[in-house]
């Protein structure tokens, strides 16, 4: 999975419109809505941080085959999907690495979201001025993290915004 990620274009100085949580993608290849993916990444600017491809990697050995064959298939298809790659400077796993990188940013925030991890995906976002796609209901969609994230211009979706 790692040398799909890697196949991925870098960021390179262009506007996020969207930054992908690692269980929306889950999300997307579980249900089959990979055409819908591919057409929403062909209408807007669509990225993955190296964060979330880390975790999808990791998490990957604990999900069906069939997970992996669409994501395969969506990575590989033609014309290429325009999902761009954004280098995070910290990796899952590493709780000290992941507060350290939240508190340096903002230590509000894991005030505001207990999970270090999901943390690290809206640094990423407020940094990036991205809208985020998640599933994560449980600490992302959150009345008072979503009054920080509207005093930053970011909205989280659930499901692709219309």
């Amino acid at each position: 999975m790692k040398e799909l990620f890697n196949k991925l274009p870098r960021l390179s100085g262009q506007h996020i419109d969207f930054l992908v949580d690692t269980c929306f993608l889950f999300f997307i290849f579980q249900r089959g809505l990979v055409s819908d993916f591919k057409t929403f990444c062909s209408n807007n600017v669509v990225a993955i941080t190296s964060f979330n491809a880390e975790e999808f990697t990791f998490q990957n050995h604990d999900v069906s085959s069939y997970i992996r064959v669409h994501f395969r298939s969506f990575v590989k298809s033609r014309p290429l999907p325009k999902l761009l790659f954004v280098p995070s400077p910290v990796s899952p796993g590493d709780r000290i690495g992941e507060k350290d990188y939240v508190n340096n940013f903002d230590p509000v925030l894991l005030s505001l979201i207990p999970d270090p991890s999901d943390a690290v995906l809206v640094v990423e976002a407020v940094k990036l001025h991205a809208d985020i796609l998640t599933r994560d209901k449980h600490h992302l969609f959150t009345s008072v993290l979503n009054n920080y994230l509207q005093e930053n211009s970011v909205k989280v979706f659930n499901n692709f915004p219309k």
